[in-house]
């Protein structure tokens, strides 16, 4: 058979020992494949003979040093969260509705219901932030700038914000991260607070004090199979099919089950197997404190066994080189 070339381009150099297992992975089914794989701030050249050869090249970065010479480039990238959105109604995926903020909008009370979250546009920050504020509908539609402390980050910037329904997830605020591959899923787990907090008994003195994600407060994190959600990430996921990876934060309502998706992080941080910013669920997946084993690397082994996830992308980039290495 016809010899065609993958090229993978991962963040950085803490990444490659899954790399290593994913070529080993590949190699063994399908040895018509050159597989070539470098962290993306590496300057490198492939033998120019390999360029003769049908190459396709996955990069879970927007941008890497090598030149490629030949075939399609399918990478990660950033993408807005109100263009997110879009996407997801676009598709039919349940995602709860949203719209930019600014002082004194109406918001129809059958779409937004009774409450609502101000959070951050700006994809440098994340919906687990400290910039995350819960209001209810009528408040937020009469509240004023002068309404706000000085230094509330909604008042000093309140375009960088956008509002969205609040999906009540129980007395525990909770969420899933599902990571699909190429609309597969490869690993699920649940983020839980773990102090009970009440159902909005807030007035304007205590909104700072409310509680309604799960990457603020003490929390815990366990591997979970919800079918259900996994299959409502892999159909989300086609609405960016040509994105490698993605890391979906999916919620239940607590009253009637529905499943949303909040959001999906597109930019390529979220190959939580060896990323910086994964150690903290690593260690929490990988057993409990005070254990004397690097819970870190357990967690990691954990996540990589839960569904099979190296051999699932595996398989995955194996089809897309049959499909569109060129």
């Amino acid at each position: 058979m016809t010899r065609r070339n993958l090229i993978l381009v991962y963040p950085g150099p803490n990444y490659k020992r899954d790399f290593d297992e994913i070529a080993i992975k590949i190699h063994a089914r399908d040895r018509t494949i050159a597989i070539y794989y470098l962290p993306a701030g590496l300057r490198a050249e492939l033998p120019e003979d390999a360029w003769q050869h049908p190459t396709l090249t996955v990069s879970l970065v927007p941008r890497f040093q090598l030149k490629i010479k030949r075939g399609r480039i399918l990478g990660n990238y950033p993408i807005e969260k109100l263009v997110q959105q879009e996407i997801f109604r676009k598709h039919r995926i349940p995602t709860p509705p949203a719209l930019p903020f600014r002082f004194g909008m109406a918001l129809d009370p059958v779409v937004f219901g009774e409450f609502v979250i101000l959070k951050p546009i700006d994809l440098r920050f994340t919906s687990g932030s400290h910039s995350v504020f819960p209001f209810k509908r009528d408040q937020l539609e009469n509240i004023g700038l002068d309404q706000l402390p000085a230094h509330h980050p909604v008042r000093m910037n309140p375009k960088s914000y956008m509002v969205q329904r609040f999906i009540y997830t129980g007395p525990h605020p909770r969420h899933l991260r599902i990571q699909t591959f190429f609309g597969r899923t490869i690993f699920c787990f649940e983020s839980r607070v773990t102090k009970e907090e009440p159902f909005f008994d807030f007035d304007m003195q205590s909104l700072k004090h409310v509680v309604i994600t799960t990457s603020s407060g003490e929390r815990s994190r366990e591997l979970v199979r919800d079918e259900e959600a996994m299959r409502l990430a892999e159909d989300a996921h086609a609405g960016f099919k040509d994105i490698p990876s993605l890391g979906f934060d999916i919620v239940r309502d607590y009253h009637t089950n529905q499943l949303y998706v909040l959001e999906c992080n597109a930019g390529g941080n979220t190959w939580h197997f060896s990323s910086e910013i994964g150690r903290v669920a690593r260690e929490h997946l990988g057993g409990s404190a005070g254990v004397p084993v690097d819970r870190s690397e357990e967690g990691r082994k954990a996540m990589i066994a839960q569904l099979g996830a190296f051999d699932i992308v595996a398989e995955a980039l194996i089809a897309k080189v049959a499909e569109m290495a060129s």
